[in-house]
């Protein structure tokens, strides 16, 4: 049995720039973790600071606005689209891709509540607040910039997505949906963790084929 093809790391791939001698590309689920993960909870602890400190009080999250019975329903769907995906996309389902399901939901979750909720209500004290959703969105694709080495294409769609999402939350006020549409979007994007040797069906193809 032949193993899996994976490009050289130096190549860079679908939505990472090239590796160099001086930086290398993000390449496991704990450089994932601790680059972006760890940042994006570390923006959300300051974004809640410091709409405390410029409001002097403490802040409510935002009202779920459907019934919770609808979103624990949505969140089966979701797993059930991701186990049919993976299979249909010849990937493997194991504990890995699970827990990588379960990181883009929490990761989804704090950037929603930090570029969506407490830093353009924060800013809103500062600056108008279309520019407040503005700044914040550019905050937040740049993140993805530097945290998962983004190419810069990525991160200007990045940029609109975010937009979309705040206009979404502008005209329903419903946190769980965005959360929600942000988790999806983010599934289909990176289905599998970084540098794993997730599509065994596809490798096989691709190797066949030479």
């Amino acid at each position: 049995m032949t193993a899996p093809v994976e490009p050289k790391a130096e190549l860079g791939g679908r939505l990472q720039r090239p590796g160099s001698a001086t930086s290398t590309m993000v390449t496991s689920f704990q450089q994932v973790l601790g680059r972006h993960g760890l940042t994006m909870v570390t923006a959300l602890a300051f974004a809640l600071m410091a709409v405390q400190f410029g409001l002097d009080r403490q802040v409510a999250l935002p009202a779920i606005r459907l019934p919770a019975s609808l979103y624990l329903g949505a969140g089966a769907l979701m797993l059930l689209f991701a186990a049919v995906f993976w299979r249909v996309r010849g990937m493997l389902t194991d504990a890995q891709q699970w827990k990588w399901l379960a990181y883009l939901l929490a990761i989804s979750a704090i950037e929603e509540m930090a570029f969506r909720v407490f830093f353009p209500m924060f800013l809103s004290h500062v600056v108008e607040p279309n520019i407040s959703v503005l700044v914040s969105n550019a905050l937040f694709a740049g993140l993805h910039y530097v945290t998962l080495r983004w190419r810069l294409s990525n991160c200007v769609w990045v940029f609109f997505g975010g937009l979309g999402l705040a206009r979404l939350f502008h005209e329903t006020g419903d946190l769980a949906l965005i959360i929600g549409v942000h988790w999806f979007a983010t599934f289909l994007n990176t289905p599998t963790p970084p540098g794993s040797r997730r599509a065994i069906a596809g490798a096989h193809l691709v190797e066949s084929e030479k």
